[in-house]
């Protein structure tokens, strides 16, 4: 007798018993947006830099959805930030030093994330984890953080450019919402390298 919905409409239950019958219309609702959150949270960018942010969805089913290429993209001071709002949508770019907030906008709700830009240079890009094994076609996502010269450190996984040493032993992904994705092909050892600014971090895969 438990009615599971699976897809937005209405339909008849009926239940028989003994020859006697009685029936139900059920609406199935489908589930609406709740809320926008744009990753990552906070992040701080190099001058010149650049970052992909991430917009999702999150619906009332607790359902989640990319719509990072559907969300409407502002930053609040265009002058310490510019977001693209086509093409490569949410990739913001560092142009001076200073924090703004940058609003994703999706079916009017919005999110937002504070992005502050420093005047700094890259010093060293760490790539983690650190020289894991994995069982081939178990994916692992690599973590590519720099290391600055005013001694913090910046996630850079989104904005980093990532590379296998044999694309034949593990693939590695720069595709948007799985960069730095790495997924074993055949048994092996890869040096997994993040290229960032200019600047190479890497660590090896068996």
């Amino acid at each position: 007798g438990t009615a599971t919905g699976l897809a937005a409409g209405m339909a008849t239950v009926t239940a028989t018993y003994m020859g006697l019958t009685a029936q139900a219309t059920v609406t199935v609702a489908a589930p609406t947006l709740m809320a926008v959150q744009v990753t990552p949270t906070n992040p701080t960018l190099v001058k010149g830099g650049a970052q992909q942010l991430e917009a999702t969805a999150v619906y009332s089913d607790f359902s989640v959805r990319n719509v990072t290429s559907n969300a409407l993209w502002q930053a609040d001071d265009a002058s310490i930030v510019a977001v693209t709002d086509a093409g490569a949508r949410g990739r913001a770019t560092g142009l001076k030093a200073g924090s703004t907030r940058v609003t994703a906008t999706y079916m009017a709700m919005s999110g937002s994330t504070t992005v502050t830009v420093k005047d700094v240079t890259v010093t060293a890009v760490q790539v983690t984890p650190t020289n894991p094994k994995l069982p081939i076609g178990v994916s692992q996502r690599f973590t590519a953080t720099a290391v600055l010269s005013d001694n913090t450190t910046s996630d850079v996984t989104t904005s980093a450019i990532w590379s296998s040493s044999d694309a034949t032993v593990a693939s590695l992904s720069n595709a948007g919402g799985s960069q730095g994705l790495a997924t074993p092909l055949t048994a092996g050892t890869v040096t997994v390298t993040a290229t960032y600014m200019g600047i190479m971090g890497s660590t090896t895969l068996t």
